[in-house]
């Protein structure tokens, strides 16, 4: 009984996931060629296709199917089809799409537990205090990173604009230590793209090494520049 519960979980687990993200998307690729070819694994409810952010090298996407058995046949797809979407030489990158609260869930924020590496901080000048939105948080003259960890709640509740700034200006001597400066400026106008990436994950880049590393290379070979 338990193992037939167990399956039918699982058979209800894999029908809710029925959205899927593409990347490594050709440029030149349309939402009505996107939809041409998922079309003939089933309805598709819904497609967003944009170019990451700082890259017009290639293009993401988010699809909504009609329901799982249809992602899953996508996801596991290997048809010429699916191929003709994808920039020739890169990987054939299909995943299912993970909702904000799904990511969080998966990397919590500092209040919840998550304990990042520590590092030099650099700076950034905070916006007008009454645009804080914690009255009771009085903000610095000054905006350093770990001010923004320990008031994590006021922190994301500044304009995104405003956390992108920031965010940028953190990651940039990181990435230029690891590649250099040619790329560091616009891989890190990559990196802060909140339709891509969390603050949480963001904040992961900026604090763990590893994480920075795979995040960079990944940008870099959407641009063209494998090494």
């Amino acid at each position: 009984v338990y193992k037939r519960q167990s399956q039918t979980r699982e058979s209800r687990e894999e029908e809710d996931k029925k959205v899927l993200y593409f990347r490594n998307l050709r440029p030149t690729l349309t939402e009505s060629d996107l939809e041409k070819v998922l079309s003939g694994y089933g309805t598709v409810n819904r497609i967003t296709l944009k170019p990451f952010r700082g890259s017009h090298a290639c293009k993401y996407a988010v699809v909504e199917m009609e329901n799982g058995k249809q992602a899953k046949e996508i996801l596991t797809s290997t048809a010429e089809d699916i191929r003709s979407l994808f920039l020739e030489g890169k990987e054939l990158y299909i995943r299912y799409h993970q909702s904000n609260e799904e990511r969080h869930s998966r990397n919590p924020s500092p209040a919840s537990g998550y304990q990042p590496q520590k590092f030099n901080s650099s700076t950034h000048t905070v916006p007008k205090p009454q645009a804080w939105p914690f009255q009771d948080i009085l903000p610095p003259k000054v905006l350093t990173l770990d001010y923004a960890k320990q008031n994590w709640r006021g922190f994301k509740a500044l304009p995104s604009e405003k956390r992108r700034s920031c965010y940028q200006e953190w990651l940039y001597p990181l990435i230029e230590k690891q590649i250099g400066p040619r790329l560091a400026k616009r891989i890190s106008v990559m990196i802060t793209d909140f339709e891509v990436m969390t603050d949480e994950e963001i904040l992961q880049c900026i604090e763990i090494e590893q994480a920075l590393k795979q995040r960079v290379g990944e940008c870099k070979e959407a641009l063209g520049e494998d090494d």
